[in-house]
């Protein structure tokens, strides 16, 4: 006993139905791949920019950090990352000594960030329980002191793709409905001639 295939409806539809769907797959088809790259450019210009910001404030808190982890100093440290309540993103902050140990942290107001129990061996951008981290090391004449971690909250970038999934849905919705017109008239412009023969 055979089991029947399920019929493509383009084999099931008269002439100009099939040219319709023809037209209209391909629309969305496009529209679709084109939604994709520039949300796949997006985010990949959000990580590169987050990035460089995150190194650019790293540095500077590593240069201030370097006097505090060379004498000991914690109360000091803790000032300095104190600073970084300007930035309403900054989740929070920690400062590991030569060993690894927290020497310092900071939390933003409210939020409960807790530092990772030991620096990540390697520098840069990972993402972890909803946050951009960063792990930058503090040299000092080519001499590792310690690390410094950095918590940046995803706000902006949850905002920003929420935006964008809107223009989208717009920009589908605008192009569904154009090709739709634009498909029934070659349809009718299409299928009359032939069907006339």
């Amino acid at each position: 006993m055979r089991l029947a295939r399920p019929r493509s409806p383009f084999r099931t539809r008269s002439l100009a139905a099939r040219l319709f769907l023809i037209g209209i797959s391909a629309s969305v088809l496009s529209v679709l791949l084109t939604a994709g790259g520039f949300l796949a450019y997006e985010l990949l210009q959000f990580r590169a920019t987050l990035t460089s910001n995150l190194k650019s404030v790293a540095d500077i808190f590593a240069v201030n950090n370097t006097a505090p982890l060379s004498f000991g100093d914690a109360k000091a440290a803790r000032e300095n990352l104190s600073a970084l309540k300007v930035d309403h993103h900054m989740v929070g902050a920690c400062l590991y000594d030569r060993a690894g140990n927290v020497f310092a942290s900071y939390a933003r107001s409210g939020s409960p960030h807790s530092c990772p129990a030991s620096a990540n061996a390697e520098s840069g951008l990972v993402f972890d329980s909803g946050n951009a981290c960063f792990f930058s090391p503090i040299l000092l004449d080519h001499e590792v002191l310690g690390t410094l971690f950095l918590a940046h909250d995803l706000d902006d970038e949850r905002a920003r793709m929420r935006r964008s999934l809107y223009i989208l849905a717009a920009v589908l919705t605008g192009v569904l409905l154009f090709a739709t017109w634009l498909s029934s008239r070659m349809t009718r412009a299409i299928a009359r001639p032939i069907k006339a023969l």
